[in-house]
C-alpha cells in the first residue's frame, strides 16, 4: 500500500503530466498539421492519459510515449527511402529527375542515420 501523496507532491505530479502532455501534444499537433502523420496514430498519441501517482511513473509514462514517436517518425523514414529507391531504379540514368533523387535520396538516408542508433541503420 502506497503512503498519501503530500499536497506539494501531488501538485508537481500534475504540473509534470501537463508539461508533458503539452510537449507530446504540441508535437504531434506539428507533425499532423505538416501531414507527417496520420488522423488515427494522431488519435491515439492525444488521447493517451497519464494517470499515474509517482514522478518516476510520470517520467516513465511519457519516455514509452516519446520513444514510440520517435519509433513511428523513424518508420515513416524508412518507408519514404524505400519508395525513393524503387523511383531511382525506375529511371534511367539520363532522365533528368535522375541526379535530384538521388540527391534526395541521400539527405533522407543521412537523415535516417542521424535519428537513431547505429546498429539498426540499413541505408
Amino acid at each position: 500500500m502506497t503512503d498519501p501523496l503530500k499536497p506539494s507532491e501531488k501538485s508537481l505530479i500534475i504540473e509534470l503530466i501537463d508539461y508533458y502532455q503539452e510537449v507530446l501534444n504540441r508535437q504531434v499537433n506539428i507533425a499532423l498539421e505538416h501531414k507527417e502523420m496520420d488522423d488515427q496514430t494522431y488519435i491515439g498519441f492525444i488521447s493517451e492519459e497519464c494517470t499515474e501517482e509517482t514522478v518516476d511513473a510520470v517520467y516513465d509514462h511519457f519516455e514509452i510515449l516519446f520513444i514510440s514517436l520517435m519509433e513511428y517518425h523513424r518508420e515513416r523514414l524508412w518507408q519514404r527511402i524505400l519508395k525513393g529507391a524503387e523511383f531511382i531504379d525506375s529511371l534511367d540514368k539520363s532522365d533528368p529527375r535522375f541526379y535530384k533523387a538521388v540527391e534526395k535520396y541521400d539527405a533522407l538516408c543521412e537523415k535516417y542515420k542521424q535519428s537513431g542508433n547505429e546498429e539498426e541503420n540499413k541505408c
